[in-house]
């Protein structure tokens, strides 16, 4: 009897067929709250999250504003933390777009080995800089663009934390006094590739996308694993 089973909820990298009958390799979100920067999953040092501020690159009323404490001296940024990922190739990505600012970084730190991706972005220019890691950047409609980092993890597992950094304009160091700089977020992720892939929206747990061994249309059995 053939099998329809279905896994709609996954928490690692899984393959699937796709309509050319090609094997494809889907990428499970390793960050909780991809939409959702309100979330005490992140945690703000000298910024503040507000909720639902502009249209997302889907066309929703999801995207947060993402600005500095005005007055606050040092570093401004917003972090996700207790990831707990073992040595391979990772990619942190993120949608941005810009308001009062349009210069953003990435960071990721590794308990016991400190900074392990470290870039910078100038979205007005589509400009990349590497300190450690590579960067991305990819423009969209209405604004916004993709921003991604790549690293090596190349030891054993230990919490890793990834890091979205505010910065005031190119000629700044990454402290400075708060005046409100501010620009849009929306959808994060985290995968266990060298690119950013397709993105999909996460809540209270990691995921990827679900595989099914029918059409989920048609609910016609094909024997194989597929992602509609």
């Amino acid at each position: 009897i053939p099998s329809t089973d279905e896994y709609t909820n996954r928490q690692s990298n899984a393959t699937f067929v796709d309509g050319n009958g090609i094997i494809r390799t889907s990428y499970a979100n390793l960050v909780k709250y991809s939409e959702d920067f309100t979330q005490s999953e992140w945690l703000t040092d000298r910024t503040t999250v507000t909720a639902n501020q502009t249209i997302a690159p889907d066309g929703t009323n999801t995207a947060d504003l993402l600005s500095a404490t005005v007055g606050t001296t040092g570093n401004h940024r917003l972090r996700d933390l207790n990831n707990n990922l073992g040595p391979h190739q990772y990619t942190f990505s993120v949608f941005v777009k810009p308001n009062t600012t349009s210069h953003i970084g990435f960071q990721m730190y590794k308990t016991g080995f400190g900074t392990i991706l470290s870039t910078r972005y100038e979205l007005d220019t589509e400009t990349v800089h590497t300190g450690t890691g590579t960067p991305k950047i990819t423009k969209y409609p209405d604004g916004w663009y993709l921003v991604e980092g790549t690293t090596i993890l190349s030891t054993g597992e230990a919490n890793t934390s990834f890091v979205i950094v505010l910065y005031r304009n190119n000629s700044d160091s990454i402290n400075f006094t708060g005046a409100g700089e501010s620009l849009y977020l929306w959808g994060a992720q985290v995968v266990k590739n060298t690119e950013a892939g397709d993105y999909y929206k996460t809540t209270g747990t990691i995921s990827g996308p679900p595989r099914y061994s029918h059409d989920p249309e048609t609910l016609t059995p094909t024997g194989l694993y597929l992602e509609p």
